[in-house]
């Protein structure tokens, strides 16, 4: 369906974890740039909306596709074709029903066709955890979550699971969703899931609670087709998680990223101290960063650098971080701190390069995107899009300005305004109002301008002799007639308040100088 408005929504954080900061949820923004603009692709209830925008990110045109099945999973942008993931429930464990669906369509958003998985040991698909996407020729490799069937203990418990699609035939070439060993690694609870293909080997990354209780890396060798049978994957806990006091769930980790080089698998993420003895709850945590080599694929040979170090107590809130691989063999690290953004460059062995940048803005489930020196991503507030950006060859001028501002004070009098203007030597300024002074009078004068105070004129009395009579009455009714050059003060005439000085107002002159009124209407 055709728009011409861009779509609003909330994406703001929802990079970030969920329920007590446990677990991720599915990634609903994402971002493209091609034939020269952008194309901005988000679930937004139960559409997905397309939208385009010039290369100056300037809105173009929406489009709004309803969703096939109730749950999204996820969106995969290539150049040749779009991929969507969406399921349902299927609570009654019905092998007969399609608990997700992978869609294809162009690159003009036609649809052209799509698979299903039944069953597949699903109640909920998606379910405390996200999908991620990863391609390797024409098979198209999908790591994802699900609720499973009821176990012999009487629980549905969540784990990972893995899926991969010829997309030549558009069938399913291979799914792993049981209890079992799996090319790809089985992890459960499986809180965060990331995919990767690296020549012939396709690496998989999960945030396991218990089985393990590590974030853990599997590596496949796919040289000779997906292996069968029993097969174990070089496994590395790469981030071993310590025992919790409180409830198993809560492991203090929250992962955001997942790349690599071409010496080292790179993993981006916060966590609380993991010394153990916590509940993990409320803990200061700090962002950390793995380096795993690819020649010694090992947790002995594995890094962890700790990007930050705020101290137990510093109360300093850090969204879960995002880890852009760029065109110049380095990789971009940005998090939330509070309510502005912190990043920094990693080389691809993973150590700090530089030191760590700090600008205004805002971070959403769009994964930035790099394009040409500029790093690009989009961010929602019960909005239409807001388009940030990060200008890589100068990236100290998104540091933010301090201003130092000097004062040009034009003083105020008794009866004129004045005012404060600040000006900065970057040409920002602003300028604060000061009130009119008002006349101070001392014995009738002012003391700050000399003015004379100016004695108000006594209502009824017009010739201003100080009385209140006939007199007054008489030059009214003269002034009503006509007459010229009878010295009247109309401010003092008007004594009813009507707006209007005539005989109205001399007959209750009148009236107040025999005592038949104490006082004129417009007093009151």
């Amino acid at each position: 369906v055709p728009d011409q408005t861009p779509a609003t929504s909330n994406n703001w954080n929802a990079y970030d974890y969920v329920n007590a900061l446990r677990w991720t949820t599915p990634i609903y923004s994402y971002l493209k740039y091609e034939n020269g603009g952008y194309t901005r692709v988000e679930a937004i209830g139960d559409v997905l909306t397309v939208e385009r925008y010039d290369g100056q990110m300037q809105f173009l045109s929406r489009n709004d596709i309803p969703l096939e099945l109730p749950i999204f999973g996820g969106a995969y942008l290539c150049d040749d074709y779009n991929f969507v993931v969406v399921g349902q429930t299927n609570l009654e464990e019905n092998d007969e029903v399609e608990v997700i669906r992978v869609i294809r369509y162009t690159k003009d958003w036609t649809r052209v066709d799509s698979v299903g998985l039944f069953g597949a040991n699903t109640t909920v698909p998606f379910d405390a955890g996200c999908l991620r996407f990863a391609r390797k020729d024409n098979f198209l490799f999908v790591r994802t979550c699900h609720e499973m069937y009821t176990s012999d203990d009487g629980l549905n418990h969540q784990a990972n699971m893995t899926f991969c699609v010829d997309i030549t035939a558009m069938e399913m070439e291979y799914a792993t969703y049981l209890v079992e060993y799996n090319p790809f690694g089985y992890v459960s609870h499986s809180f965060n899931q990331f995919i990767l293909v690296d020549g012939d080997h396709v690496l998989t990354l999960d945030h396991g609670d218990y089985y393990p209780r590590s974030v853990v890396m599997h590596r496949a060798d796919l040289s000779n087709g997906i292996p069968t049978g029993w097969y174990q994957p070089e496994t590395v806990d790469v981030f071993p998680i310590a025992d919790s006091t409180g409830h198993y769930n809560d492991t203090g980790v929250a992962l955001g990223g997942f790349e690599y080089s071409t010496t080292h698998y790179l993993v981006a993420g916060n966590s609380t101290s993991q010394d153990g003895g916590i509940d993990f709850r409320g803990y200061q945590r700090n962002i950390f960063l793995t380096a795993t080599p690819k020649d010694d694929f090992s947790a002995d040979a594995t890094t962890v650098t700790w990007i930050t170090d705020y101290e137990e107590g510093a109360d300093v809130a850090l969204g879960t971080p995002m880890l852009t691989k760029l065109n110049d063999g380095r990789f971009l690290l940005m998090w939330a701190v509070d309510d502005r953004i912190n990043f920094c460059f990693i080389t691809e062995d993973g150590q700090l390069d530089g030191e760590v940048y700090e600008m205004e803005g805002r971070l959403s489930d769009c994964m930035p995107i790099q394009v040409g020196d500029k790093l690009v991503w989009y961010v929602t507030n019960y909005s239409a899009p807001e388009f940030y950006t990060i200008d890589l060859s100068d990236p100290g001028q998104n540091i933010p300005h301090e201003h130092s501002y000097v004062a040009d004070v034009l003083e105020p009098t008794c009866t004129e305004p004045g005012c404060i203007t600040y000006t900065c030597d970057c040409g920002d300024s602003y300028t604060e109002y000061l009130d009119a002074l008002g006349h101070d009078y001392v014995d009738g004068v002012c003391t700050r301008c000399g003015a004379e105070e100016e004695i108000a004129a006594l209502l009824g009395d017009v010739n201003g002799d100080g009385q209140i009579d006939t007199t007054d009455a008489k030059i009214i009714m003269q002034y009503d007639l006509g007459m010229p050059n009878i010295g009247i003060d109309l401010s003092a005439a008007d004594v009813n308040g009507d707006g209007v000085t005539d005989t109205t107002d001399a007959k209750l002159i009148m009236q107040l100088d025999v005592g038949i009124i104490t006082e004129f209407p417009k007093a009151n």
